[in-house]
């Protein structure tokens, strides 16, 4: 369902499309559910019923080292470093506890897995993680500001997807050949700069789309007279890190005519046949020739 919001590929990195919404995954929930039903029934094991003498029933087996519900929760609070909540505690001060504590642990866990560095044999000095390119803008699992500002997923598509890498450019299709294409062989088929496909290469140096490149930057620099001084790397990260809905909405149309550029140049015709871009909405007209 993340993934169809985003409008990107079914395999798509889970840790990228979790992280672009600041969704959990649905089993976080259900530990949740599970530890504060443990509390509740701790808290009523003295009580007379079914589900009191079930309970005491699943304890005498998990001391025998049998498998059960309550050796699975053990597990669960030993793996979250998470003590036995007292039954004299209210039940929205452990509620509160218990949800905060695995929001935090799964934090951690999110952004230790996003900046892990990947090696691909021991002597090859490059990062194989999918989302070495990910990691350079994205900090903490929450929503990114472009999904609020635009409802509208055609207006945000190109956006997401070259954030989560969800594209053609040659340094992820290069994963799908077999063997796979050695990372620093994936350059691009389109200049003469012998430089990796990279996202960074594609958007602000491929030379195939300098002319639009330069009218977009033209159009941006008119919108923020400080665009025109960032180097490459900052001016990547401002366009696909948009504070407000117009700057979202042209990242997203220039990115999507970067895309059909190419595509136009594999089927053999001309650039200059790329449609104007208009932006009804924000008064602002975007005109690319080659």
């Amino acid at each position: 369902m993340c993934r169809m919001i985003l409008s990107v590929r079914k395999n798509t990195s889970r840790l990228a499309v979790i992280g672009e919404l600041g969704q959990y995954p649905l089993w976080r929930r259900a530990l949740e559910f599970s530890l504060k039903y443990n509390w509740h029934l701790v808290r009523n094991s003295s009580s007379d019923t079914l589900i009191s003498d079930a309970f005491s029933e699943m304890k005498l087996l998990a001391s025998k080292g049998l498998d059960c519900w309550y050796t699975r929760i053990d597990k669960i609070k030993s793996l979250l470093n998470i003590e036995s909540f007292s039954s004299y505690m209210k039940h929205r001060t452990v509620c509160r506890t218990i949800t905060k504590t695995i929001n935090s642990k799964f934090d951690r866990w999110w952004l230790d897995e996003i900046n892990k560095l990947k090696k691909n044999g021991c002597v090859c000095p490059n990062d194989h993680n999918k989302l070495r390119f990910y990691k350079q803008f994205k900090g903490s699992l929450t929503v990114e500001p472009y999904i609020e500002l635009i409802r509208n997923r055609n207006q945000r598509q190109y956006l997401s997807r070259f954030r989560v890498g969800s594209h053609n450019l040659r340094v992820e299709s290069g994963r799908w050949t077999f063997p796979r294409t050695k990372l620093e062989d994936r350059k691009c088929l389109y200049c003469q700069s012998g430089q990796i496909d990279t996202e960074q290469h594609f958007i602000t140096e491929c030379s195939l789309t300098q002319n639009n490149r330069n009218c977009f930057y033209n159009i941006l620099g008119d919108l923020d007279k400080n665009f025109v001084s960032l180097d490459n790397l900052d001016k990547l990260k401002y366009i696909l890190c948009p504070v407000d809905s117009v700057h979202a909405k042209l990242s997203n149309k220039y990115l999507g005519l970067l895309v059909k550029t190419r595509d136009y140049h594999d089927q053999g015709k001309p650039i200059s046949s790329v449609e104007t871009i208009s932006l009804s909405d924000t008064g602002i007209q975007l005109i690319y020739n080659s």
